[in-house]
């Protein structure tokens, strides 16, 4: 059996819907459910009677350094950079909406087979890495605003180390797809070399999570110096939001790290994977800045017992 017919084989194994029609019905339910998130963010904005059309804009600085470099005249001013935190939403739900509708019309058509079904069977699966690459890089930069991050150039950084990740994802099949025997073997025998591109950017990976949450601590330890009772304040989404987002963020890692060392026949299955893990990490995210924040009067008075 060669490797692009597959996706004719039944989903379970026991006869009922094919793989193909199991992964077009997963990528049309992601698909529903994102862009009724979308939906439901415009609701939110648009009903929040006590919102202004700069309630959600969020202050980004960046450091003005004066001259000579070793002398003490660095000073904080407003930077150029204008980010929203709905604006925000809408993109990391919109972009994976487009992604998925992308995946369902190409999956629907005979004629997209060459586009979607054979480079899933490759395992190239090029439109998930793109999508991630935009989305996920919003999202981390969304969760360093909530807590508190705001030079500009920081979170620049976030969002181009979350994207590189995300490419490195994209670059492992690339250079390791299935072009031996009929699909059946990677063509690069060493899972070490296989997973090269992954690998090597775990430490930027824990780099961005860990200026994330030495950040939030080292907020928590300054209110506590400055003023003990506005560190118990804090609003209790916020810790949730940030260990929720590392533990579902991390799992990620894993469909690639197991189906490198399988087959190459049993790669589509990453494609059930992501999907569920895309969706739970944009929900989770997204509710959590629904109930706490846009529905608030501003972004300001959403985290005003926080900052």
């Amino acid at each position: 059996m060669k490797n692009e017919d597959n996706f004719d084989e039944p989903l379970c194994g026991n006869g009922g819907a094919t793989r193909a029609q199991g992964i077009w019905v997963l990528n049309l339910l992601c698909f529903i459910v994102h862009a009724t998130w979308v939906g439901i963010t415009s609701v939110a904005v648009a009903t929040n009677t006590n919102a202004t059309n700069t309630s959600f804009d969020i202050p980004i600085a960046r450091v003005q350094t004066g001259w000579p470099l070793g002398s003490e005249t660095s000073s904080t001013v407003a930077s150029a950079l204008t980010l929203r935190i709905d604006a925000l939403t809408y993109a990391f739900f919109g972009l994976s909406a487009l992604a998925h509708l992308f995946a369902v019309v190409a999956g629907a058509f005979e004629r997209c087979i060459p586009i979607y079904w054979r480079f899933l069977d490759r395992g190239l699966l090029y439109w998930r890495w793109i999508e991630y690459s935009l989305s996920a890089s919003i999202m981390i930069v969304a969760i360093g605003v909530i807590l508190g991050v705001r030079e500009e150039k920081v979170l620049i950084l976030l969002f181009v180390s979350m994207a590189t990740i995300q490419i490195s994802g994209g670059l492992v099949t690339e250079f390791t797809n299935a072009t031996s025997d009929n699909g059946e073997r990677w063509s690069e025998p060493r899972y070490i070399k296989r997973m090269a591109p992954h690998l090597a950017t775990l430490p930027l990976y824990v780099t961005c999570w860990g200026i994330l949450v030495a950040s939030f601590y080292q907020q928590i330890d300054d209110l506590k110096l400055a003023n003990p009772d506005l560190a118990d304040k804090m609003p209790d989404f916020v810790p949730v939001m940030i260990w929720g987002s590392v533990i579902i963020f991390s799992l990620f890692t894993f469909p690639q790290a197991i189906y490198m060392a399988l087959s190459p026949t049993k790669y589509w299955q990453t494609e059930i994977w992501y999907c569920v893990l895309s969706l739970v990490s944009k929900v989770f995210l997204g509710s959590l800045l629904w109930i706490n924040v846009l529905n608030a009067a501003s972004f300001a008075e959403a985290l005003a017992r926080y900052e």
